[in-house]
C-alpha cells in the first residue's frame, strides 16, 4: 500500500475496514514499533473511521486521553506507571499520526506538548520507571524537531 493510497482511504473514512486499518498500520508503523504501539495506531485509526472526519477525530483523541488519565490512580504504583506510559504513548503516536497522515504539524506539536506537560508532572511526583522516561525522551525529541520545522526560516 502506497502513501497515496493511504491518503485516499483517509479521504473516505467509510472505506477504513479493520483489514485496511491493519494494512495501514503495517505500512506506517516503524519496523521497531512494539505491539502496543501498533495497537495504539490501530485504535487511533479506528476512531477516525468511526467519526469520519479529522475535526471529530481530534475530539475523540482528547476524549480517549482523558479516559487514560482517569485510570491513573495513586493506590497502585505499578498500575499507575502502566497507565502513565499508555497516556504518554497515546500523545506521542497521535502526534505522529496528526503530522504524517493529516499533515497538521501544529496539532502534532500540540499533542507532543500535552504529553510533555503530563510527563513533567509524573516526574515531579516521583515517577522513575524507564518506560516513562523513554516516552518523555521521544516526546521532547519530536517536539523539538517539529518546533524547529515550524519556525520561520532565516536568511
Amino acid at each position: 500500500m502506497t502513501f497515496e493510497e493511504i491518503t485516499n482511504l483517509l479521504e473516505t473514512p467509510k472505506l477504513l475496514t479493520k483489514d485496511t486499518i491493519k494494512a495501514i498500520v503495517a505500512e506506517i508503523a516503524p519496523k521497531d514499533a512494539t505491539q502496543e504501539e501498533r495497537e495504539i495506531i490501530e485504535e487511533s485509526l479506528s476512531l477516525y473511521a468511526k467519526v469520519g472526519n479529522y475535526s471529530a477525530w481530534l475530539t475523540e483523541v482528547d476524549s480517549h486521553a482523558n479516559t487514560l488519565l482517569e485510570r491513573i490512580t495513586p493506590e497502585d504504583s505499578e498500575a499507575q506507571t502502566t497507565w502513565r506510559v499508555k497516556l504518554l504513548r497515546w500523545y506521542y503516536i497521535t502526534g505522529v499520526l496528526a503530522g504524517i497522515l493529516f499533515n497538521d504539524a501544529t496539532q502534532k506539536l500540540s499533542y507532543y506538548q500535552k504529553g510533555i506537560e503530563y510527563a513533567q508532572d509524573f516526574l515531579a511526583n516521583g515517577e522513575t520507571a524507564a518506560a516513562v522516561r523513554e516516552q518523555v525522551l521521544k516526546l521532547y525529541f519530536n517536539a523539538g524537531f517539529i518546533q524547529k520545522k515550524l519556525l520561520p526560516k532565516r536568511h
